[in-house]
């Protein structure tokens, strides 16, 4: 279903601040309607409640450009 576009990747950041201990994932889901379907999934449920504790992160949805 999913696929990782990018892993771990540490940004050039030309403007603005970032924390140098911050990493990027970018995954990409064949449309928006998917990714909000494995986003309220009971496996995504079992992993947030196992990583809730271990992570701080943000999780951002961005449409593609063919959505």
């Amino acid at each position: 279903m999913a696929g990782s576009v990018a892993r771990a990747a540490v940004p050039d950041v030309p403007e603005g601040d970032w924390d140098e201990g911050r990493r990027i994932v970018i995954v990409e889901f064949p449309t928006m309607a998917k990714l909000k379907e494995w986003h309220t999934s009971d496996d995504y449920a079992e992993a947030l409640a196992i990583s809730k504790t271990a992570l701080d992160r943000r999780l951002l949805f961005v449409p593609g450009l063919d959505d």
